[in-house]
């Protein structure tokens, strides 16, 4: 009953939360792409200014050389990186997609190189198949990203509203079937006692 009576509605707000965050995130991605930067560098401006402020407090308290040298660098590098972001809300959304291009050239570089490894030493041509291909597929997808950077930018946001979107469906989704199977799991229990009792 616990849960049933108090977790659950939690559960389910922060599902729905999900859904509106995924929901504004996939709208905002389509129809206008600059807000959703704006949105996103202010949100990691804050996390990297309460990550820097930590930091640099940690290192203060702590003053040990080691420690307090790296925890202050960190801690400043943070914030200015974090300024960085507030005065070029643009920018974070640019460097994702950058690494998200970049990344996608490496790991299609690596499948190459185990690709043509494979047919010098004769592997299974099911796997030099799928290595070729997923190579050919990588570098076009890296390429594509890397010259298209502003559809590119909006693909991956929409991707990311989805991906929340889904989180959030799954969590609400989640708790009812637990909330069911508990509710399901109590009429047996009293059935049970009930029929202890009459015998």
């Amino acid at each position: 009953m616990e849960l049933k009576n108090t977790n659950k509605w939690l559960l389910i707000v922060y599902g729905v939360l999900l859904i509106a965050v995924g929901v504004t995130t996939l709208i905002l991605a389509i129809t206008n792409i600059d807000v959703a930067d704006s949105a996103l560098s202010i949100a990691a401006a804050v996390a990297l200014f309460i990550y820097g402020i930590i930091n640099i407090a940690m290192s203060l308290i702590a003053r040990t050389n080691r420690f307090f040298t790296t925890s202050l660098f960190m801690g400043s590098l943070a914030i200015a990186f974090g300024v960085v972001l507030c005065i070029d809300r643009l920018l974070l959304g640019s460097i994702i997609v950058y690494l998200v291009g970049i990344l996608l050239l490496a790991l299609a570089l690596i499948c190459l190189i185990k690709a043509i490894l494979f047919l010098a030493y004769k592997y299974k041509v099911s796997w030099i198949v799928f290595h070729f291909i997923f190579a050919a597929l990588g570098i076009a997808g890296g390429v594509l990203i890397l010259c298209f950077r502003a559809e590119s930018k909006m693909v991956l946001y929409a991707t990311i509203g989805s991906i929340i979107i889904l989180s959030g469906l799954l969590e609400i989704i989640y708790t009812i079937r637990l909330v069911t199977k508990k509710d399901q799991d109590e009429i047996v229990d009293k059935t049970g006692e009930d029929a202890d009792a009459e015998a």
